[in-house]
């Protein structure tokens, strides 16, 4: 999940982010990356399954011979 980052690089940003933002308000920063990060991989799962649906749309539809006569036109042509 996060690439290249090890343990070291990720305990540092947390002693910066302590400094920076302070322990009161360390707790609730947290929270809203998390809901954030949440909310992004919510967001990328319903892209993903949107794009999925658009494609087996569109092998459906390639799949199915191409329609010549519509109802209408076939009504006639037993008519007669």
């Amino acid at each position: 999940m996060f690439g290249d980052i090890g343990f070291a690089e990720l305990l540092l940003i947390g002693i910066i982010a302590l400094i920076v933002v302070g322990p009161e308000d360390l707790p609730q920063m947290f929270r809203q990356i998390g809901r954030f990060t949440a909310k992004i991989k919510s967001m990328g799962r319903e892209f993903s399954r949107a794009m999925e649906q658009a494609a087996a749309g569109r092998r459906r539809k390639r799949g199915r011979p191409h329609q010549r006569h519509s109802h209408h036109d076939q009504e006639e042509e037993e008519e007669q």
